[in-house]
């Protein structure tokens, strides 16, 4: 059996799962970028430093030094042609609507845990009502804030990002996108665009693939959260398809779905609990605040 190993943020689970469906002769392992202390991550990066087959597989982000040891500077003199680099999958063109808030060790949070619709966050910060909020999902305003600009400008980003990787996967999730649910969130793909990486990852390598399709992929990000595309972007972007208007929370055993008046009223109330100033702070130091209080007017 052919040994692969991946090296990936939280797609890496998934991602793993897929390419274990399809792939022929191999065993998949993985390494999950966010939590390199864990012991499975431990003993992957002791194979790897111990010396994998001549024959291994390892896929893996271009990572920078501050995932040592793992770092792409550290394992390519190691791994040699044994290594793959592939597009760590982040794209905002479908949901221009969602940030994140507060540094990476320290993210602050809505009822979306650490996802905020900069809409919601910026109108509780401006005192408006949660029906003034409501009101502000419009065509009208996404065009102001210049949420329809925002497909262009992800796709050049993941294109000049894909640039730098042995495996191209930019060109073919672009065109996914278009055509069916590709992404739960800006950086949580379903599981059709695990199988189709998994594809291109495994032809890269010359490991045989069994396309099973997305039904059959098993994909944890699926009990995560699930942003709506809203209609005016899905139209705007002449989307094949239509997703429920609705916000979906994590896995639990109760009514994970939030209407979006439901879902206002759940962030002003995360919000309530915590330092308004807080949240203000890290708001001014990104983009969209100040470009809402000008659409805002104030």
């Amino acid at each position: 059996m052919r040994q692969v190993i991946i090296i990936a943020n939280c797609h890496s689970m998934s991602l793993a799962r897929a390419m274990a469906l399809g792939a022929r002769g191999v065993t998949v392992d993985f390494i999950d970028l966010n939590f390199l202390s864990r012991e499975n991550e431990q003993t992957m990066i002791r194979r790897i430093y111990d010396g994998l087959p001549a024959d291994a597989a390892v896929f893996a982000f271009n990572t920078s030094a501050r995932f040592s040891p793992v770092s792409n500077a550290e394992i390519a003199p190691v791994l040699g042609d044994r290594l793959q680099t592939f597009t760590n999958i982040r794209f905002d063109g479908l949901h221009p609507d969602m940030t994140m808030l507060g540094p990476m060790d320290g993210r602050r949070h809505s009822a979306m845990g650490t996802y905020h619709s900069k809409i919601i966050l910026g109108a509780y910060l401006q005192g408006l009502s949660p029906a003034d909020c409501g009101r502000l999902f419009d065509y009208k305003i996404y065009e102001q804030l210049g949420y329809f600009d925002v497909f262009t400008q992800s796709a050049q980003t993941l294109l000049e990002r894909d640039r730098h990787c042995d495996v191209k996967f930019a060109p073919a999730l672009l065109n996914m996108v278009k055509a069916g649910p590709s992404l739960y969130s800006f950086n949580h793909p379903t599981g059709a665009v695990f199988q189709r990486l998994s594809a291109q990852l495994c032809a890269a390598a010359g490991i045989g693939f069994i396309d099973f399709g997305e039904r059959f992929s098993i994909n944890e990000l699926a009990n995560s959260m699930i942003w709506p595309i809203y209609d005016e972007i899905a139209e705007y972007h002449g989307l094949a398809y239509r997703t429920p208007q609705y916000y979906v929370g994590m896995q639990s055993f109760k009514s994970r779905a939030m209407s979006r008046a439901e879902m206002i009223r759940a962030c002003y109330d995360v919000y309530g609990r915590q330092s308004k100033d807080d949240l203000r702070r890290f708001a001014q130091q990104s983009d969209f605040y100040a470009k809402l209080l000008e659409v805002l007017g104030q």
